[in-house]
């Protein structure tokens, strides 16, 4: 009697309608968990690359600003040596006053024959210099 008792009861319990309502409901439920666990990822996810888009980008803005600063240096740097090489340039020797720069150089002679005395006084020989003038 008990047997055939626990038979019936295993037989309703394995029921072809329960067995696939079962497995419905548990799929259901698998399918909810996985659901809620998709969006708490996707969540993380986005929270994640929010985060290096941001330090991506100030990084970038940081190199820009390094090579503005770079550039703006290396155009000073341009705009001084051009200054100095227009104000060199007034000096410089050129057709139109070669004939005045060769008069000046022969006007000026130079004696490099001249020393200094173990005391630092300039001694210059002066019979050379006499000798030039001439």
């Amino acid at each position: 009697q008990y047997l055939v008792e626990l038979a019936r009861i295993n037989q309703i319990e394995f029921d072809e309608e329960s067995v696939r309502k079962v497995e419905e409901e548990d799929f259901r439920y698998c399918s909810k968990v996985n659901d809620e666990w998709n969006e708490k990822i996707a969540r993380i996810r986005e929270q994640r690359l929010e985060k290096l888009y941001a330090e991506r980008k100030e990084a970038i803005l940081k190199t820009i600003e390094r090579k503005q600063l770079e550039n703006q240096r290396v155009m000073q740097e341009i705009e001084e040596k051009v200054e100095r090489t227009k104000e060199e340039a007034k000096t410089f020797i050129t057709r139109e006053n070669i004939d005045e720069a060769i008069e000046k150089a022969l006007l000026s002679v130079v004696n490099y024959n001249a020393a200094i005395d173990s005391e630092g006084r300039y001694i210059q020989d002066d019979k050379q210099q006499a000798a030039s003038q001439v």
